[in-house]
């Protein structure tokens, strides 16, 4: 039976754009078994440009023994060195920033948790030094005379001008110390803020938040008074809540959210967790909720295909 989707108020759409993140081509394809080809990565990352997508997370600068699914991020870079505009690249570390803006990539991702242990196991580090290696990269990116897109709606367009979003996981639960208290996202937003980054992703990495947990999340946020334009949401469909939790993200004015066509992915070290939530659901919903993306769900139905997503199969409710 399907489940029946949350009702959204009338003051909620008050403004009806709404910017979808596709994180496929990376977080979707990061720990899958069968690898993709550069070949098929490239038609997939082509297919989703086509169909109308303006934020497209392509590639990360991560060690391909860690990451295998990602060591030909730089092919990938250098085969859209004209949609730079349009993708996103994630970068663990100083030296994954340096090769990424030798390969002339505009859109940078940096990554962090709210929870010490599931940063100690996912990056090996503590949380306070996982921001001292994003401010140490912010830093870097001023010494050589970048500029910085602080505002979501705006694009990379001038030579040496970048625009940056951090993801802070685990910001509803750990899926080693539990439920963890929204003050733990807030002080590690608060601490990151002066960075001017255009969007932190805030993400539910083990999908076991309920709206009540992200009105709590978001309410915290809101009494401190950081914009809601500087918020995406990142949901996991673990059990099913996800666009229960998306409508009560809408009410709270958020209008950017992450999303996997086919529900692909999801962190490799998060033990459990099941994947992203479909993009294709994701669309569905909003256009019943009468709100516009610029992409038509039903037109991704032959998105998975052998020359894009080899034996991958899409597990979205839509198709």
């Amino acid at each position: 039976m399907t489940k029946k989707h949350p009702h959204i108020s009338t003051s909620a759409h008050q403004h009806k754009q709404i910017s979808l993140i596709e994180v496929g081509p990376r977080d979707g394809l990061q720990n899958v078994k069968d690898i993709l080809s550069f070949d098929q990565k490239r038609n997939l990352i082509n297919y989703l440009l086509d169909h109308g997508f303006s934020d497209v997370e392509a590639g990360s600068f991560v060690r391909p023994d860690k990451v295998p699914s990602m060591a030909d991020t730089v092919q990938i870079a250098d085969a859209f060195s004209k949609q730079h505009d349009r993708l996103w690249y994630l970068v663990p570390n100083l030296k994954g920033l340096k090769t990424a803006l030798e390969h002339n990539v505009t859109q940078i991702a940096f990554f962090t948790a709210s929870s010490e242990t599931f940063n100690q196991k996912n990056i090996g580090m503590s949380v306070e030094k996982s921001l001292s290696v994003i401010k140490d990269c912010v830093e870097h990116l001023k010494n050589e005379g970048y500029s910085f897109i602080t505002q979501w709606g705006q694009k990379p367009s001038k030579k040496k001008e970048v625009k940056i979003r951090i993801y802070i996981s685990t910001v509803i639960a750990c899926p080693y110390d539990g439920n963890l208290a929204p003050e733990l996202t807030l002080k590690v937003m608060q601490k990151l803020l002066p960075l001017n980054p255009a969007q932190f992703s805030l993400g539910d990495t083990i999908g076991v938040g309920k709206p009540a947990d992200w009105k709590n999340l978001l309410g915290q946020i809101d009494k401190n008074l950081i914009s809601q334009n500087k918020i995406a949401m990142h949901c996991h469909n673990t059990h099913g809540t996800a666009l229960e939790c998306i409508g009560e993200g809408l009410k709270w004015g958020i209008r950017s959210f992450d999303s996997s066509i086919g529900g692909l992915g999801g962190c490799p070290f998060a033990p459990g967790a099941k994947g992203n939530l479909a993009t294709e659901d994701l669309l569905q919903f909003l256009e019943k909720e009468g709100f516009q993306t610029g992409i038509d769900y039903r037109k991704l139905k032959d998105c998975f295909a052998p020359e894009r997503t080899g034996k991958l199969c899409n597990v979205s409710n839509v198709f």
